[in-house]
This record gives structure tokens, sequence and C-alpha cells, in this order.
């Protein structure tokens, strides 16, 4: 099912982008280890591809998540009525499954903001 593996896919991109210790994203550290040793890590073997039927999808979260507000309590979830100005902005009439996927992606983003500041606790 394409909407799975739009989750499996937006959970490994999450992950990838991750910053490191040293501000680097793990997809950074991965690729320079793969052109330093001249093998591929195996976190970049086999990587999930975005199926062609939720790129339109993924496009409007990626919009979506980089006008998410921040607040002191983390990650906020974006609105409805973000999404209500974003697809009358851009002349998008959607369905509501279509919301659905969105909101899908937006709990999967807010659970990886929350594992990567667990971890940035723990370095401290």
């Amino acid at each position: 099912d394409d909407i799975l593996l739009l989750k499996e896919y937006a959970e490994q991109e999450f992950k990838l982008s991750a910053h490191q210790k040293d501000g680097s994203t793990l997809r950074q550290q991965l690729e320079a280890v793969e052109r330093i040793t001249k093998k591929k890590p195996k976190e970049l073997l086999d990587l999930i591809a975005l199926p062609d039927t939720m790129r339109e999808y993924w496009h409007w979260f990626l919009d979506l998540n980089a006008t998410r507000p921040q607040g002191m309590g983390g990650v906020s979830s974006i609105q409805y009525l973000e999404m209500t100005a974003y697809f009358n902005l851009n002349s998008i009439e959607v369905e509501p499954q279509e919301v659905q996927i969105i909101k899908m992606l937006d709990s999967v983003a807010i659970a990886a903001s929350r594992e990567q500041e667990e971890k940035n606790k723990k370095k401290t």
C-alpha cells in the first residue's frame, strides 16, 4: 500500500535528516563514510523510495512543515487553519483523505522530533 510506504519513507527521511553532535545530519555523516571507505553503509542500502503516487502529498507536507510553529514545548502540529490557507493560496482542492495523509506525515514528524529531543537530553 502506497500510504504505508509513504509513512515508512517519511520515517526514514526524518531519521536520516536528524542532526548529530557535530551539527551535520546522519545522512551527511553516512555519505562521508561512503566517500572515505568507498563502501555504502548499511543504513544507505535498500532505502525506501517515495512512491510516485505519493509525491504530491510529500511536497505539500514539506511546504507545510517548513511553516510549522515551534514553541517552548517543542514542535507543534500543523493546524487545519494552516492547511486551509496553504491549499487556498495554491488553488489546491483536497479531499478529506488527502488531509488525513498530511496529518499522518505530521504525526511522523512530531514523533521524530520528540525522539531527537530525547537523544539531545541524554547527551547533556
